[in-house]
């Protein structure tokens, strides 16, 4: 029998067509470390099967909700390294972990292998600076733990509530955001208040910040003590919002007020003076104020020791 040489020609190219074609059969998900995590995080898992070939994708399912893994890297026929980053509003519970490799549809797995678990909440433990002046902006960090991308800051008191903006979770025990003070906010202490995303809980770290009026206070002075009957020059005071023309005195009830002499603003945080301690002035603790012209002020009480 002769064979047409065309016939047999297009039967040799499907048989190297087919030889060198690779089978695709499907894969299977035999397990995948870690076997949970929180929503708001981004891990990088290792899925654990057979069937593995460059191009595999993973994600975990379940009814109604999805994670795609990204940058899967084929280790082997038999494990999968990708990064799983489950979002903050992710439904918690189990999923399953599957997998598809490419020329196929279907997504094949292990069912409840894996688990959203909701983030743990966050706690507020303090906040750099403590105070600022009303109708002023700045710039603050919050500080405490659990703190996730896209958490909220909120400082509240005495009927005020400012909410923070531009908010940027450093780590997950630093948010680093913008507060503006409102001209008209209150004058007093704040509690200071973290939310997570995904949650309707606010926690808080009560009187954690004050808003100030803008007038004088008082931090320091140095030297913090005095001899009754000497002279003490170049004397500094410490504080905020020092104005030229600003008055250092030292009292308490009961006893002489001394009024320091030739004061000179020299910043707005430090006041250099001279204090003439009276020979009468009676021994003890006294408080120190710095009062701007025409201003109220904050002293600092029992900043300063008469013997």
């Amino acid at each position: 029998m002769r064979i047409n040489p065309t016939l047999f020609t297009a039967i040799c190219l499907v048989l190297v067509i087919v030889a060198i074609t690779p089978t695709v059969t499907g894969a299977s998900v035999t397990g995948i470390s870690p076997t949970s995590a929180n929503r708001g995080t981004t891990v990088t898992a290792y899925v654990y099967g057979s069937g593995f070939v460059p191009g595999t994708q993973v994600a975990l399912m379940r009814t109604g909700a999805a994670v795609y893994a990204t940058g899967e890297v084929i280790v082997s026929s038999n494990v999968i390294r990708c990064t799983l980053a489950i979002p903050a509003s992710q439904a918690t519970g189990l999923y399953g972990v599957v997998v598809q490799v490419p020329g196929q549809t279907t997504w094949n797995g292990k069912a409840n292998a894996f688990t959203v678990n909701a983030a743990p909440a966050p706690t507020v433990t303090s906040i750099s600076p403590t105070s600022a002046n009303r109708g002023t902006t700045i710039t603050a960090y919050v500080y405490g733990t659990n703190f996730q991308t896209g958490t909220q800051i909120a400082i509240a008191g005495g009927g005020t509530t400012v909410y923070a903006t531009g908010e940027t979770t450093l780590n997950a025990n630093t948010v680093r955001c913008t507060l503006a003070i409102p001209s008209t906010a209150y004058i007093g202490y704040y509690s200071v208040y973290a939310q997570n995303p995904g949650t309707t809980t606010w926690v808080m770290k009560s009187n954690a910040f004050q808003v100030t009026g803008g007038y004088a206070t008082v931090s320091s002075i140095s030297p913090n003590y005095g001899i009754r009957g000497m002279t003490y020059t170049n004397v500094y005071v410490y504080g905020n919002n020092f104005k030229s023309g600003a008055q250092v005195v030292i009292y308490r009830s009961g006893s002489t007020t001394i009024y320091a002499q030739g004061e000179t603003t020299v910043s707005p945080t430090s006041i250099r003076c001279t204090i003439v301690v009276p020979s009468s002035a009676g021994t003890g603790s006294y408080h120190v104020a710095a009062i701007n012209p025409g201003e109220a002020y904050v002293p600092k009480m029992n900043a300063y020791t008469i013997y």
